[in-house]
């Protein structure tokens, strides 16, 4: 079917969703075809695509969805990237474990008022990258399904478990239940990153790059790391250090060389 108007009502509906991305909304976009495949390889389940007249057959085998065909001029109002994508999908997210088992690997890393969606996705990548750890993202960061995180994590924020509690509470009353120590990474840490050791039950604080942790959070902070840098270079942006401090804890087996 191909699709010409752009007040068509499915069109409607995966703007709506691209406008209304709450923390614990089911439906979410992709724009792309390198996110459109990684949908369709993750445990989410892919609803809607609408592909650009013509360039139907660059969608190969795609899971059972609906698909229609649309116009440039509807694809431009479709996609919000710079350079106009040939496909977009409405997708729905499936197969969240429970709470308690996402929860029960450690150590956890806590986003602590990260708002910048770039940083969030960029974290999420890093995350996949070293050890996929649960990532706990306290408000007001981003909902985990913004079309901006997902595309700054590459997808990886299709596949990396992560919690967003209501409010700082909930993760206080986790912490306490399972007494788990809370370790702070700031630029003033008493403690370089090299000598952290963490054990089996550990949790890492990224907090707010301007304010820090919340002060809830402060309290019940037991070390202070730092990642030990050049002589006039006073902090890092949230996601580098967070990847570096992933890096730490998550060593990747260096790779045998190239014949």
């Amino acid at each position: 079917m191909l699709i010409s108007s752009r007040s068509n009502e499915k069109v409607k509906q995966f703007i709506r969703v691209k406008r209304n991305i709450l923390a614990h909304h089911p439906w979410f976009v992709v724009e792309g075809e390198k996110l459109l495949r990684e949908a369709a390889a993750s445990p989410h389940r892919i609803v809607t695509v609408f592909v650009l007249q013509s360039w139907e057959s660059r969608l190969g085998n795609l899971p059972s969805c609906e698909i229609h065909s649309v116009t440039a001029e509807v694809m431009q109002k479709l996609t919000s990237l710079r350079q106009p994508t040939w496909v977009v999908a409405l997708c729905r997210r499936e197969g969240t474990p429970a709470l308690p088992d996402l929860l029960a690997p450690t150590p956890w890393l806590i986003l602590d008022g990260l708002q910048d969606p770039g940083n969030v996705g960029t974290i999420f990548r890093a995350a996949e990258a070293f050890g996929s750890p649960p990532l706990i993202l306290l408000p007001p960061s981003p909902a985990p399904f913004h079309e901006k995180v997902i595309r700054a994590s590459a997808g990886s924020v299709l596949r990396v478990p992560y919690w967003r509690p209501a409010d700082h509470q909930q993760l206080l009353d986790e912490l306490r239940e399972r007494e788990i120590p809370l370790w702070l990474l700031e630029p003033a840490g008493e403690t370089a990153l090299d000598d952290v050791k963490p054990g089996a039950a550990t949790a890492f604080l990224v907090g707010n790059e301007g304010h820090g942790p919340s002060p809830a959070l402060a309290a019940m902070v037991q070390w202070t790391i730092r990642i030990p840098m050049a002589a006039g270079v006073d902090s890092l942006n949230a996601a580098t250090a967070a990847a570096i401090l992933l890096h730490h804890l998550f060593p990747v087996p260096s790779a045998a060389p190239r014949p």
